[in-house]
């Protein structure tokens, strides 16, 4: 897997390739800041303020307007019918 790190020290952001089961990549791997050599870095999740989430499959609200807006009754929206529909218009 590929992971975003982030040096305390000097704020430089990079990617390491590795498991998924490393907990501890400075001791584990010898893992430290590319530009200053600080071992005071962390796993950098990102800007959570420009952060997307999407939701994919059935059953999620905008999924569900849709198919009020399409005319489907409530008691048929998890049909074949509906995911039909749906296809057809996404």
């Amino acid at each position: 897997m590929l992971y975003d790190y982030k040096c305390k020290e000097c704020s430089t952001i990079w990617q390491i390739n590795h498991s998924i089961h490393i907990k501890n990549p400075v001791e584990e791997l010898g893992l430290s800041c590319t530009s200053c050599s600080s071992t005071k870095i962390f796993r950098y999740i990102g800007n959570y303020k420009t952060a997307t989430l999407v939701f994919k499959g059935s059953g999620w609200a905008h999924k569900d307007s849709m198919l009020d807006k399409l005319g489907m009754p409530k008691s048929t929206q998890n049909s074949p019918e509906a995911r039909k529909a749906m296809k057809k218009r996404l």
